[in-house]
This record gives structure tokens, sequence and C-alpha cells, in this order.
């Protein structure tokens, strides 16, 4: 017997859905090299680790600055990020794992209008949570849809990662298997 849910018919006009397609999914994890092998196992690589990023910026209104890693992978169009938070400052990151909460951490919207979008999630019922940025790199911000929903991440990347991330899709077209993991040196962002 099939069971049938009614829900009521949505304006899709004014939905978060229709800001941007999605360019990412974020998981936080404990252990970067463990949380990579799946993803490899499953084809999707390489991946580029980022270690101990430098992210300044402010967690619900309150300055932080977080000491975290990330990797990031492309299955087709969507990156897959996972990070680790080294430090203890509060963040989406580690709010998120010290409450237990399970599935994506948050999504990023290619938005290609930073400041409507951020209208149109305010207007959503999103709150900032955290504004981040990352030296060089990119100006984030992460907005709070409410429980056990991840963040809405919209940003504006910086010209220096705007050439890394073409770089990284390149490398990922011509991927054969060989060196899934690739340490990226982030004196390149610097100054």
């Amino acid at each position: 017997m099939t069971m049938k849910m009614a829900f009521p018919p949505v304006d899709l006009s004014h939905t978060v859905a229709r800001l941007g397609p999605v360019a990412q999914i974020a998981w936080v994890v404990d252990d970067l090299h463990a949380a990579i092998e799946p993803w490899i196992a499953l084809g999707v690589g390489p991946f580029f680790v980022f270690q101990h990023l430098k992210v300044n910026g402010l967690y619900y209104g309150k300055a932080v600055e977080i000491d975290m890693s990330a990797a990031l992978g492309y299955w087709g169009e969507v990156q897959i990020e996972l990070i680790v938070q080294h430090n203890a400052a509060d963040s989406i990151y580690s709010t998120w794992r010290d409450s237990g909460q399970k599935g994506p951490n948050h999504i990023l919207l290619a938005a290609a209008d930073f400041a409507a979008a951020q209208a149109a999630l305010t207007a959503a019922g999103g709150v900032i949570a955290q504004e981040a940025t990352i030296p060089g790199m990119a100006q984030l911000n992460y907005f709070d849809m409410g429980p056990s929903r991840p963040y809405i991440e919209i940003g504006q990347a910086f010209p220096g990662m705007i050439r890394e991330i073409g770089r990284m899709r390149d490398e990922t077209n011509l991927y054969d298997g060989t060196r899934p993991v690739r340490e990226i040196n982030l004196t390149q962002f610097q100054g």
C-alpha cells in the first residue's frame, strides 16, 4: 500500500532553491583523510587539500578566528567539501559537530548576485550564522535556515581563488586515478 502525503503548493519564484545551482555540498568530519577515502572509492577526485586555513569572521555577531583544513573534490559540477576544525572557536563547524548533527553541514549556492541572494535568504527566514573571510581566497556568508537543516552558503571568490578553482576543475577533467589527494600551497593566496 502506497501512502500519499499531502503538501500545500509552494510559490517557487521566491524559494532558496531558485537563487542558483548547488555548487558545493560540505560535511564536517573528524579525520580528513579517512573522510576522503570513500569518495575516492566512488571515483570522485582528485581531492585538493588546504591545510590550516585561517578564517576570520563573525559567528552570530561574535568575532572568531577559525583554524580549519578542507579537502575539495568534484563530482561532475558539484564540489564536495570535507572540513576539519582544529581549534575550539565557536563556528558553524564546531557547533554542528559538537551537537551531534549528521549529514551535510552546508550547501553553497552559485548565486550570481551576492547582495540579492543575501536579501532573498533573509526574506526566507534565514539568519546570518557566520560571516567569514579567508584571506586572499573568499568572502563567505552562511545562513541558518532553521533547526536540522544545513546552512546555506553564498560567497564571493577573490581572483586567486577563482584561478585555483579553474585549475582544480582542469585537473579533475584529466584525473586518471593517480595522485587522488593533492596538497595546495597556501602562500599563493597571501599578499
